[in-house]
Protein backbone atom coordinates (compact mmCIF):
# COMPACT_ATOMS: atom_id res chain seq x y z
CA UNK A 1 0.00 0.00 0.00
CA UNK A 2 2.61 2.34 0.89
CA UNK A 3 4.47 1.59 -1.87
CA UNK A 4 1.38 2.27 -4.26
CA UNK A 5 1.20 5.41 -2.23
CA UNK A 6 4.77 6.23 -3.03
CA UNK A 7 4.54 5.52 -6.66
CA UNK A 8 1.92 8.15 -7.45
CA UNK A 9 1.90 11.74 -7.34
CA UNK A 10 -1.65 13.07 -6.78
CA UNK A 11 -3.47 10.24 -7.56
CA UNK A 12 -3.79 8.90 -3.73
CA UNK A 13 -4.28 12.19 -2.18
CA UNK A 14 -7.00 12.89 -4.39
CA UNK A 15 -9.18 9.77 -3.70
CA UNK A 16 -8.19 9.92 -0.17
CA UNK A 17 -10.15 13.23 -0.67
CA UNK A 18 -12.66 12.05 -2.38
CA UNK A 19 -13.85 9.44 0.49
CA UNK A 20 -13.44 11.77 2.84
CA UNK A 21 -16.00 13.94 1.44
CA UNK A 22 -17.88 11.36 0.55
CA UNK A 23 -18.40 9.93 4.27
CA UNK A 24 -17.69 13.02 6.92
CA UNK A 25 -18.60 16.04 4.78
CA UNK A 26 -21.88 14.52 4.04
CA UNK A 27 -22.77 13.20 7.96
CA UNK A 28 -22.11 17.04 8.89
CA UNK A 29 -24.39 18.03 6.43
CA UNK A 30 -26.55 15.69 7.93
CA UNK A 31 -26.13 16.88 11.15
CA UNK A 32 -25.73 20.84 11.01
CA UNK A 33 -27.29 20.97 7.63
CA UNK A 34 -25.03 22.07 4.24
CA UNK A 35 -23.09 25.11 6.20
CA UNK A 36 -21.11 23.00 7.72
CA UNK A 37 -20.14 20.97 4.29
CA UNK A 38 -17.54 24.67 3.87
CA UNK A 39 -15.64 24.14 6.42
CA UNK A 40 -15.45 20.25 6.89
CA UNK A 41 -14.37 20.48 2.35
CA UNK A 42 -11.76 22.95 3.60
CA UNK A 43 -10.41 20.65 6.17
CA UNK A 44 -10.66 17.68 3.64
CA UNK A 45 -8.90 19.58 1.05
CA UNK A 46 -5.41 19.69 3.14
CA UNK A 47 -5.03 15.91 2.71
CA UNK A 48 -4.43 16.64 -1.30
CA UNK A 49 -1.14 19.19 -0.16
CA UNK A 50 0.50 16.98 2.15
CA UNK A 51 2.58 15.17 0.11
CA UNK A 52 3.96 18.22 -1.87
CA UNK A 53 2.29 21.26 -0.49
CA UNK A 54 2.65 20.85 3.45
CA UNK A 55 2.15 25.08 4.31
CA UNK A 56 -1.00 24.84 2.20
CA UNK A 57 -2.10 21.44 3.96
CA UNK A 58 -2.17 23.10 7.41
CA UNK A 59 -3.59 26.64 6.14
CA UNK A 60 -6.96 25.02 4.75
CA UNK A 61 -6.70 22.94 8.15
CA UNK A 62 -6.91 26.01 9.99
CA UNK A 63 -9.14 28.14 7.67
CA UNK A 64 -11.59 25.15 7.98
CA UNK A 65 -11.48 25.26 11.71
CA UNK A 66 -11.84 29.12 11.74
CA UNK A 67 -14.77 28.62 9.47
CA UNK A 68 -16.13 26.73 12.25
CA UNK A 69 -15.69 28.78 14.85
CA UNK A 70 -17.12 32.08 12.77
CA UNK A 71 -20.14 30.14 11.65
CA UNK A 72 -20.51 29.22 15.39
CA UNK A 73 -20.70 25.52 14.93
CA UNK A 74 -20.18 22.28 17.10
CA UNK A 75 -17.45 20.62 16.23
CA UNK A 76 -17.13 18.64 13.05
CA UNK A 77 -17.30 15.46 12.64
CA UNK A 78 -14.89 16.28 9.31
CA UNK A 79 -12.31 17.76 11.82
CA UNK A 80 -11.26 14.02 12.24
CA UNK A 81 -9.65 14.81 8.86
CA UNK A 82 -6.92 16.82 10.02
CA UNK A 83 -5.15 13.60 12.03
CA UNK A 84 -5.40 12.46 8.49
CA UNK A 85 -3.42 15.23 7.13
CA UNK A 86 -0.90 15.20 9.96
CA UNK A 87 -0.78 11.55 9.66
CA UNK A 88 0.82 12.16 5.98
CA UNK A 89 2.48 15.60 6.94
CA UNK A 90 4.72 13.66 9.59
CA UNK A 91 5.83 11.08 7.12
CA UNK A 92 6.40 13.41 4.02
CA UNK A 93 7.46 16.46 5.66
CA UNK A 94 10.52 18.01 6.61
CA UNK A 95 11.43 18.25 10.21
CA UNK A 96 10.68 22.43 10.58
CA UNK A 97 7.19 22.18 8.95
CA UNK A 98 6.22 18.90 10.89
CA UNK A 99 6.88 20.28 13.98
CA UNK A 100 5.03 23.62 12.92
CA UNK A 101 2.34 21.36 11.67
CA UNK A 102 1.49 19.75 15.17
CA UNK A 103 1.23 22.46 17.02
CA UNK A 104 -0.28 24.78 14.57
CA UNK A 105 -3.26 22.04 14.26
CA UNK A 106 -3.30 21.28 17.83
CA UNK A 107 -3.61 25.35 18.96
CA UNK A 108 -6.46 25.22 16.39
CA UNK A 109 -8.44 22.25 17.59
CA UNK A 110 -8.21 23.62 21.30
CA UNK A 111 -9.18 27.20 19.88
CA UNK A 112 -11.91 25.75 18.56
CA UNK A 113 -12.94 23.74 21.68
CA UNK A 114 -12.78 26.75 23.55
CA UNK A 115 -15.08 28.49 20.95
CA UNK A 116 -17.47 25.66 21.17
CA UNK A 117 -17.38 24.94 24.34
CA UNK A 118 -17.42 27.88 26.60
CA UNK A 119 -18.47 30.74 24.18
CA UNK A 120 -20.90 28.81 22.47
CA UNK A 121 -22.14 25.78 24.41
CA UNK A 122 -25.51 25.37 22.98
CA UNK A 123 -24.13 24.16 19.73
CA UNK A 124 -23.34 21.12 21.37
CA UNK A 125 -27.26 20.51 21.29
CA UNK A 126 -27.15 19.25 17.71
CA UNK A 127 -25.17 16.05 19.09
CA UNK A 128 -27.95 16.03 22.63
CA UNK A 129 -25.39 17.27 24.92
CA UNK A 130 -26.18 20.18 27.02
CA UNK A 131 -23.26 22.16 28.40
CA UNK A 132 -25.08 24.92 29.83
CA UNK A 133 -23.27 24.32 33.56
CA UNK A 134 -20.11 26.03 34.18
CA UNK A 135 -18.46 23.32 35.64
CA UNK A 136 -19.46 21.14 33.13
CA UNK A 137 -18.10 23.70 30.43
CA UNK A 138 -14.65 23.65 32.26
CA UNK A 139 -14.16 19.95 32.54
CA UNK A 140 -14.88 19.44 28.92
CA UNK A 141 -12.99 21.76 27.67
CA UNK A 142 -10.22 19.99 29.63
CA UNK A 143 -11.20 16.78 28.65
CA UNK A 144 -11.30 18.23 25.08
CA UNK A 145 -7.68 19.36 24.75
CA UNK A 146 -5.97 16.54 26.14
CA UNK A 147 -7.77 14.66 23.56
CA UNK A 148 -6.91 16.44 21.04
CA UNK A 149 -3.11 16.48 22.11
CA UNK A 150 -2.98 13.07 22.36
CA UNK A 151 -4.79 12.38 18.92
CA UNK A 152 -2.58 14.46 16.86
CA UNK A 153 0.65 13.60 18.96
CA UNK A 154 -0.72 9.80 18.22
CA UNK A 155 -1.20 10.81 14.44
CA UNK A 156 2.08 12.38 14.26
CA UNK A 157 4.19 9.22 16.00
CA UNK A 158 1.73 7.22 13.50
CA UNK A 159 2.96 8.76 10.54
CA UNK A 160 6.82 8.68 11.48
CA UNK A 161 6.93 5.31 12.15
CA UNK A 162 4.89 4.37 9.11
CA UNK A 163 7.55 6.21 6.60
CA UNK A 164 10.37 4.50 8.53
CA UNK A 165 9.27 1.40 7.99
CA UNK A 166 8.55 1.77 4.31
CA UNK A 167 11.58 3.26 3.68
CA UNK A 168 14.43 1.51 6.19
CA UNK A 169 12.74 -1.96 7.04
CA UNK A 170 9.93 -2.60 3.80
CA UNK A 171 7.19 -4.96 4.02
CA UNK A 172 6.96 -8.29 4.11
CA UNK A 173 7.26 -8.64 0.34
CA UNK A 174 10.17 -6.26 0.05
CA UNK A 175 12.06 -8.32 2.71
CA UNK A 176 11.03 -11.58 0.57
CA UNK A 177 12.35 -9.80 -2.97
CA UNK A 178 15.13 -8.63 -1.03
CA UNK A 179 16.38 -12.35 0.39
CA UNK A 180 15.48 -13.96 -3.32
CA UNK A 181 18.15 -11.22 -5.03
CA UNK A 182 20.62 -12.08 -1.94
CA UNK A 183 19.94 -15.92 -3.02
CA UNK A 184 20.43 -15.04 -6.64
CA UNK A 185 23.03 -12.86 -6.16
CA UNK A 186 24.98 -15.83 -4.36
CA UNK A 187 24.20 -17.92 -6.50
CA UNK A 188 25.60 -15.90 -9.36
CA UNK A 189 28.94 -15.26 -7.55
CA UNK A 190 28.93 -19.23 -6.36
CA UNK A 191 29.42 -20.18 -10.59
CA UNK A 192 31.53 -17.64 -11.39
CA UNK A 193 33.88 -18.62 -8.88
CA UNK A 194 33.61 -22.03 -10.13
CA UNK A 195 34.47 -20.96 -13.70
CA UNK A 196 37.65 -19.18 -12.05
CA UNK A 197 38.33 -22.01 -10.69
CA UNK A 198 38.12 -24.04 -13.57
CA UNK A 199 40.24 -21.60 -15.60
CA UNK A 200 42.77 -21.52 -13.24
CA UNK A 201 42.85 -25.54 -13.34
CA UNK A 202 43.24 -25.28 -17.01
CA UNK A 203 45.53 -22.69 -17.18
CA UNK A 204 47.86 -24.54 -14.56
CA UNK A 205 47.15 -27.76 -16.68
CA UNK A 206 48.55 -25.23 -20.23
CA UNK A 207 51.57 -23.99 -18.60
CA UNK A 208 52.85 -27.36 -17.10
CA UNK A 209 52.27 -28.63 -21.04
CA UNK A 210 54.47 -25.63 -22.38
CA UNK A 211 56.76 -26.21 -19.70
CA UNK A 212 57.33 -29.89 -20.69
CA UNK A 213 57.56 -28.54 -23.81
CA UNK A 214 59.96 -26.41 -23.45
CA UNK A 215 61.89 -29.03 -21.66
CA UNK A 216 61.66 -31.55 -24.31
CA UNK A 217 62.49 -28.87 -26.76
CA UNK A 218 65.66 -28.03 -25.03
CA UNK A 219 66.30 -31.58 -24.82
CA UNK A 220 66.40 -32.37 -27.97
CA UNK A 221 68.45 -29.13 -29.41
CA UNK A 222 71.07 -30.48 -26.68
CA UNK A 223 70.87 -34.34 -27.71
CA UNK A 224 71.31 -32.57 -31.67
CA UNK A 225 74.06 -30.63 -30.43
CA UNK A 226 75.56 -33.62 -28.57
CA UNK A 227 75.09 -35.91 -31.68
CA UNK A 228 77.11 -33.56 -34.17
CA UNK A 229 79.62 -33.21 -31.56
CA UNK A 230 80.71 -36.83 -31.75
CA UNK A 231 80.61 -36.92 -35.45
Amino acid sequence: MIKWYLERKWLPEILIFISLCALLVSIDAGIQGTVAALPGAAICASVIFTRKLQWLAVVLVILGTGLEIFLGLAPIVSGAAAGVSLIFIAAFASKLVRRVSVVAISVAGVLLAYAAIVLTPESFMVYGVNLSQGNLQIFAFLLATAAIAAVNTLAWVFGRLTITRAIHVGSDTDRALLLHRQASLGLEVAKRTERLGIARDLTDLLVQRLTAVVSLSDGAKYLAAQIQIRR
